[in-house]
């Protein structure tokens, strides 16, 4: 992975940690070759021809935010996944430093032809993306942020699970520890405006019902655990933010509430 990573220019705008993560993205997947014709789009309406074939001429991490934009917002064919692995470690280092390829709110990046490829890619392939949503989400809730968010911390997870990939690296971060201020935010949130996602497993795009489940019975775990409410209760009873204290306040209910009808059933 050295000799590849020294060749990458890292983003200043993203943490080490981040970089490393597209790095190893990018020698994970250095060996997919795009399908037969391919990156296969649609250039007639969709994408100009030029963009196409400057995507095709190109090594991953040379292509530009602007051909890619084009090729995914344009209709594909058989063989997307395969030209969507190729290209997967360069998106996603647009992803990380906040840019959205018009996709409405990213999922739509991988929805329909990403999540047959998961299962298609080696370990190292599956362990790189892991290991990239982690540091994604850490560098999302993380007190500094040096770019501007086009999405939040819910459109990653719905990202990842629409797109068939491993959605537990992202719930393990939503998990806590809740030390910067947007994670904070982000677990109040969770609580109050995000209870379709783990009281019944809905609101992701395109999600099966087992995988839906799989969330709910994780982000339930979160939501109802005694680090939570304690962070809930103390929030409440905090004077500085009185609209967060109330927030925190019907946050902390619905959580404790919720914990003790599970410990009671």
């Amino acid at each position: 992975m050295h000799e590849l990573q020294s060749e990458l220019q890292t983003n200043a705008l993203l943490p080490e940690k981040m970089n490393l993560a597209i790095a190893e993205l990018y020698d994970a997947f250095q060996h997919r070759k795009f399908s037969d014709g391919g990156p296969i789009a649609c250039t007639v309406c969709c994408a100009s021809p030029e963009a196409i074939e400057r995507i095709r001429r190109s090594a991953p991490q040379e292509i530009s935010y602007v051909d890619l934009c084009e090729y995914h917002n344009a209709a594909k064919a058989e063989g997307a996944g395969q030209d969507l692995a190729v290209l997967l470690p360069r998106t996603l280092e647009f992803v990380a430093t906040g840019k959205d390829l018009r996709s409405a709110g990213l999922f739509a990046l991988f929805s329909t032809y990403f999540p047959c490829m998961w299962k298609e890619l080696d370990d190292h392939e599956r362990n790189s993306v892991r290991q990239y949503l982690h540091e994604l989400m850490l560098w999302r809730l993380s007190e500094r942020p040096q770019v501007n968010w086009e999405y939040d911390p819910i459109d990653i997870l719905e990202m990842t699970a629409s797109g068939g990939l491993d959605v537990d690296p992202v719930i393990d971060v939503l998990a806590g520890p809740y030390d910067t201020e947007p994670a904070v935010s982000l677990i109040i949130d969770l609580v109050l405006d995000y209870s379709d996602l783990w009281q019944e497993g809905n609101g992701l795009y395109q999600v099966s019902e087992r995988l839906a489940q799989h969330i709910a019975r994780r982000l339930r775990n979160i939501v109802t655990s005694s680090n939570v409410i304690a962070l809930l209760e103390y929030l409440a009873l905090e004077d500085g933010d009185t609209a967060r204290a109330e927030r925190a306040s019907l946050a902390h209910q619905i959580a404790e509430n919720e914990a003790k009808k599970h410990t009671s059933g």
